[in-house]
């Protein structure tokens, strides 16, 4: 069952998890020195390396509790380790091991964030996952739809003796899609609040005409009551009228236009005489050109 937020909830929410994302990072720069011994010398001499049963065991202890995706690649961008919030994220199996993955070969993967961390730098990268390129590349099986939208925050941190030659990277996956989302949710309704001022503005200016004409005819009937010809008169009721119907229709669209905004209004389509619709407006419009 979806659960609806409030903008202030949504607010709290990602400030909330960006604590947290703050908080996962100084945890894992504290683990550093156990990522180094993991692939430092004393591992090796035992003949062990990352790819160890114990070692794994290890790390999936570790990162398996975190709130955010963790994945770990050795030198040339192989898959180390991956825990599971990650492979939710990604729609991976537990028991896929990515064989066949290569960071510094996803395309989705910035050519400068991989110049970055390969000098042993720290990257940060903010984008969409591209399950269509997933599919298309095959660079590993996926249960997520094509079409999903998931907006993600990774950071890369390289980890060795060495930082010009790293030994391996560490890379955190933060889920940023519902304060993507809210994101959008504000542009639309900025572009909303735009379209209503500017709509407002339109009808503003186009009730402006029909009253011209009915008060500037009615204060000619007023002021010369008994000195107009019953034609001229009766001319005059004319545009008067026709001026108050064009007011009622105008009125009538912004009410159409509200119940629209709101997802009230039905399609109900209509055939018009496009030639009688003309002759209205540039009844109108002679009327206020009279004046």
């Amino acid at each position: 069952m979806e659960v609806e937020l409030s903008s202030q909830q949504l607010i709290d929410h990602i400030k909330f998890l960006e604590k947290e994302n703050s908080l996962l990072k100084n945890s894992l720069k504290a683990q550093e020195k156990k990522l180094h011994f993991l692939g430092g010398d004393k591992v090796k001499s035992s003949g062990n390396n990352l790819n160890s049963k114990i070692e794994k065991h290890v790390l999936s202890s570790f990162f398996n509790t975190f709130p955010i995706g963790v994945n770990v690649f050795d030198a040339a961008g192989k898959v180390l380790f991956v825990n599971q919030f990650a492979r939710d994220l990604f729609g991976v199996d537990k028991d896929d091991p990515l064989l066949d993955y290569r960071l510094f070969e996803d395309p989705s993967v910035k050519e400068q964030t991989k110049k970055a961390i390969r000098n042993g730098e720290l990257a940060e990268e903010e984008r969409f996952i591209d399950f269509n390129a997933i599919y298309a590349h095959k660079m590993y099986n996926t249960s997520r739809d094509v079409d999903a939208k998931v907006c993600i925050q990774l950071n890369y941190s390289p980890f060795g003796e060495n930082e010009k030659c790293p030994m391996g990277y560490l890379l955190t996956i933060l889920d940023i899609t519902g304060k993507k989302d809210f994101e959008q949710i504000s542009l639309e309704l900025k572009n909303m609040n735009a379209n209503k001022d500017k709509f407002f503005s339109i009808i503003a200016h186009d009730l402006r005409s029909p009253f011209n004409s009915i008060l500037g005819f009615t204060n000619l009937l007023l002021e010369s009551t008994g000195n107009f010809e019953i034609e001229k008169f009766e001319n005059y009721l004319g545009i008067i009228n026709s001026s108050a119907k064009s007011t009622l229709i105008l009125l009538e669209n912004l009410l159409d236009w509200a119940k629209f905004q709101t997802g009230k209004l039905g399609f109900n389509p209509e055939k018009i005489v496009l030639s009688s619709l003309i002759m209205n407006i540039i009844e109108i419009s002679n009327s206020v050109a009279t004046i």
